[in-house]
């Protein structure tokens, strides 16, 4: 598998640690809690793990999800596997991480043609409460997994912007908006209720708008 080359402050990778984020089981070998840059043919394995994780909680849900067989899936082994990521929790919030991605740059491709920054922040969530009622299994999974205890799952949302932070910039465009940052902490916690009340009590696309 290759050495991991060096320790740096800017990528939230983990060395093995208790899988705390599992919630009481599947827990890995012990160690503390580190960050390190993975090159070439670790980061090609982390980014396998990644999509493995993704299409797990899609076809099944947050405890689909077990560091197991996301190993299993990819061909390796769970001490292996701990090496990368500290706990399933850990791993999800990466996917989490992934997918927003995606959704931004979508936003970019085809960004909601409103007059205004409102209504295009309306037209978002109605595309993202539309992916959310699409992919149940893969929403509720990232949601359980963004309340871990474990320490690697705020550092790595916290490593980039937030997930409303990065779509406000993309819908605003040009446009000049004051205390966009308070806007996006605002949604931010509206869009975490709305998803949680599609996936975890049922509503249906409409009620959640």
């Amino acid at each position: 598998m290759g050495r991991m080359l060096r320790r740096v402050s800017q990528h939230p990778a983990t060395a093995a640690r208790p899988a705390r984020g599992e919630h009481g089981g599947d827990a890995g070998p012990q160690s503390e809690v580190v960050t390190w840059r993975f090159d070439g043919a670790q980061a090609q394995r982390r980014a396998e793990a990644r999509r493995a994780a993704r299409e797990l909680a899609a076809a099944g849900s947050y405890s689909t999800v077990t560091m197991a067989a996301v190993a299993k899936r990819i061909g390796t082994t769970r001490s292996t596997l701990y090496r990368y990521f500290s706990s399933k929790d850990q791993l999800l919030a990466e996917v989490a991480r992934d997918w927003a991605q995606e959704v931004n740059e979508e936003f970019r491709r085809h960004r909601p043609s409103a007059a205004n920054l409102s209504e295009r922040v309306v037209n978002a969530f109605d595309r993202l409460i539309e992916l959310a009622t699409a992919n149940p299994g893969l929403t509720s999974a990232i949601l359980l997994a963004a309340t871990s205890s474990d320490p690697a799952v705020p550092a790595t949302l916290r490593s980039w912007p937030s997930t409303m932070d990065l779509y406000l910039e993309t819908l605003a465009g040009e446009e000049q908006v004051e205390n966009l940052d308070d806007i996006g902490m605002v949604l931010g916690h509206v869009l975490r209720s709305v998803l949680v009340g599609v996936v975890l009590t049922g509503q249906d696309r409409a009620e959640a708008m």
